[in-house]
């Protein structure tokens, strides 16, 4: 009977000290460096719950709920347990916590600006939000405050206050407003991944934690280090009116007791480590019954005064060959006594001269670097002597030191990578979509004006690498950039703020001219053109476009009215003119938006409801309207080698047309899709053939037909 009694006790006390969560939620969220990101959900309901009625859903750039970044979960989530999704690039220690790993694009792929959600079966299939981080329809800028933190959910780890009982949809009330009545606690970047994997909610048991600095924290110089802390069920007060009060330790060395949950701030020297012990006790001074204390360590780094500032590149000389160039590091907060060693490398190797101002005995200047290869980037690091934590290190970015106009007819090997090109790179770890198709798009214009695109062009849709070609950094006058296109397929493009598919940018990649393409809002099989400054609210042409239909373009941004233009299909007549004629659409660039130089155009894979199926041929990019508007006709849109070459009729009616040439030789004929996959293929001899692609759906295909060792391709529209 003892033993009865003791377990009703016991019972009546764990009851008492842990309640029971009414569904799951998130207990832990973090965005730290790189792909460092993470969420971590927890069953605080007392039962084991099925997770097949539950998924986790993505926003991004204020969009709502994206496709791409929904993710249904499976398996069971026992009583007490988590569940952690995590990037599968994360940080080892995160990976050996992570019940999912996700690849690019996933909920967890998130930025500070990005929602992310559990959703819940409401029983008829539907699934309702009921836990949140952020709000989808809405894009915050940099990130959301949490708990008075300003943009918490960028760079922060956010963990639930163990008194969280329940999930919460509403992101303001859970957010809170400070570290009191928010639902919770924000620490460092890459902090906290000792207690994933673990949660204990729904708790009325006391709790002491120091949310910063975070554990082994090598904190920046100051005179002062603050300690947040925070205290839940339990009530810290003076003279005996509350639970008790907060015993603490610096060094070992006890300090005057706290009465309060303020901030405790402790004077430090640089360089010097430090411990902080901190315990609740009751109102005589005594631990608690079940102790709860918590000890953090921390250093306080050396100072840091030197600030970098530009980095700028330039070429030195504009030939079709390899040249050289040369840059330059602004500085201040130099001649402090710090020695600095200044290295530039490339592979881990020196290059280059270093000459220009010296930080050791400069208080201000540039640190210049000459004798560097095109084509190749170049790793600088400026790290301070014993005496100094400073240690910077900075890309020197290759410009491309080729003259303007750099036109590009995409002249690679058919069914190639872009990225294979020399001039076409990318930072991008995602598998490349973006294929070289031997064929062109055809005139958008339809007259001698325009001249017929030559070489090839490139396809591309979806989510996938970014590939980008840099060129000659512009900080002054009008940059252009000119292509023909045509969106193929739009039945994917179902964002409701569409997708941009080709940008300006930066030499160092930040984009800064967006060019985007979304479905008409009444008229789903058509789509509309428009471009933006920033990473949403574009403005758009009132012109509607159709699926196969070429369209010319040209795109400039000016250094002087800081204005992004757009021309739309712009009147032959001002073609090859010395000066543009009004642009379609432009925008005011403000703030951040503004660019301090421009050197890359990049075609971007966003995802399947942004990037729809495109053609893409004919780019050029100059300091002047006459170089990106040619005039006058060219070579023919179809390249044919075989004699009496014809395919009809075009666009094919009823799934069948006639191939003739005038030799009845074999012929192989083959069949591929805009992204480069062979949807047919067979032999046939004699002077014509009927060839059936019955199998096929309608749309734009290309043609190949090889007659011994000649080729001939054609664009051909399957209606």
């Amino acid at each position: 009977m003892k033993k009865n009694y003791f377990f009703v006790l016991l019972l009546i006390l764990c009851q008492a000290t842990f309640g029971q969560a009414t569904d799951l939620y998130i207990s832990m969220y973090a965005e730290g460096s790189s792909n460092n990101k993470f969420i971590e959900i927890y069953n605080g309901t007392g039962a084991n719950v099925d997770l097949s009625k539950y998924k986790v859903r993505g926003s991004n750039n204020g969009g709502d709920w994206k496709a791409e970044r929904d993710v249904a979960l499976t398996g069971t989530l026992n009583a007490g347990a988590v569940y952690v999704i995590a990037t599968d690039a994360a940080d080892a220690t995160i990976l050996a916590k992570a019940d999912l790993k996700l690849a690019y694009e996933s909920p967890v792929h998130y930025n500070g600006d990005d929602a992310i959600g559990l959703f819940k079966d409401n029983g008829s299939g539907a699934f309702t939000l009921i836990d949140v981080v952020g709000v989808p329809t809405t894009d915050p800028g940099t990130a959301w405050e949490v708990a008075g933190v300003a943009n918490a959910t960028k760079d922060h780890t956010l963990t639930r206050k163990a008194t969280v009982c329940k999930p919460n949809a509403d992101w303001a009330a859970s957010a809170g407003t400070n570290a009191g009545d928010s639902e919770w606690i924000v620490t460092a970047k890459d902090s906290e991944w000792g207690s994933l994997g673990s949660f204990n909610g729904c708790s009325s048991t006391p709790s002491l934690s120091i949310s910063s600095p975070t554990e082994n924290q090598v904190v920046p110089y100051a005179a002062t280090v603050t300690v947040k802390f925070n205290v839940t069920n339990f009530n810290v007060a003076t003279g005996g009116t509350g639970d008790g009060y907060i015993k603490w330790k610096l060094n070992d060395v006890a300090q005057a007791a706290k009465y309060d949950t303020n901030d405790i701030s402790i004077n430090v020297t640089a360089g010097t480590s430090y411990k902080v012990y901190m315990e609740l006790v009751d109102n005589s001074g005594n631990p608690l019954a079940t102790a709860v204390n918590v000890t953090r360590n921390f250093t306080v780094n050396k100072p840091c005064d030197l600030v970098i500032g530009a980095i700028e590149t330039t070429c030195d000389a504009l030939t079709a060959g390899t040249d050289t160039f040369s840059g330059s590091i602004a500085f201040t907060g130099g001649n402090t006594g710090v020695t600095y060693t200044i290295k530039a490398q490339v592979g881990g190797s020196d290059v280059g001269t270093i000459g220009g101002d010296n930080p050791s005995t400069v208080a201000s200047g540039k640190i210049t670097f000459t004798g560097l290869t095109e084509g190749t980037d170049v790793k600088v690091t400026i790290v301070g002597d014993a005496t100094s934590s400073c240690d910077f290190s900075r890309t020197l970015y290759s410009p491309t030191c080729t003259a303007f106009p750099i036109v590009e007819t995409f002249d690679y090997a058919a069914d190639s990578k872009l990225t294979d090109a020399a001039l076409w790179q990318t930072t991008s770890t995602s598998t490349d979509k973006v294929k070289v198709v031997a064929a062109t798009l055809g005139n958008p214009y339809q007259a001698a004006e325009f001249p017929n695109p030559t070489g090839n062009m490139v396809s591309f849709d979806g989510a996938g690498a970014d590939p980008y070609l840099e060129f000659y950094q512009q900080k002054a006058g009008t940059v252009y950039v000119s292509f023909v296109f045509t969106a193929a397929d739009i039945t994917k493009l179902t964002n409701a703020n569409g997708g941009y598919f080709a940008v300006l940018a930066e030499p160092g990649g930040s984009y800064k001219g967006r060019i985007w393409l979304k479905q008409d809002a009444t008229d789903a099989t058509k789509y509309k053109i428009g471009m933006s400054t920033g990473s949403s609210s574009a403005s758009y042409t009132s012109t509607l476009h159709t699926p196969n239909e070429e369209v010319f373009l040209v795109v400039g941004f000016d250094f002087t009215s800081k204005e992004l233009l757009l021309w739309e299909n712009p009147a032959p007549a001002s073609f090859a003119a010395a000066s543009a004629p009004a642009a379609t659409l432009k925008a005011t660039a403000t703030g951040n938006d503004i660019p301090s130089s421009l050197g890359r155009f990049l075609l971007r894979q966003d995802s399947t409801s942004e990037t729809p199926s495109i053609l893409f041929d004919e780019l050029r990019i100059a300091t002047s309207w006459k170089d990106v508007t040619p005039k006058g006709a060219t070579a023919s849109i179809d390249k044919n080698s075989i004699a009496g070459f014809a395919a009809y009729p075009n666009p094919v009616l009823d799934k069948e047309f006639a191939l003739t040439t005038a030799s009845s030789e074999a012929k192989k004929v083959e069949v591929f899709t805009v992204l480069g996959s062979k949807v047919h293929t067979e032999v046939v001899k004699g002077l014509t053939n009927r060839i059936d692609l019955h199998g096929l759906n309608a749309g734009i295909y290309l043609l190949k037909v090889t007659e011994g060792t000649k080729t001939a391709t054609k664009k051909l529209v399957v209606k």
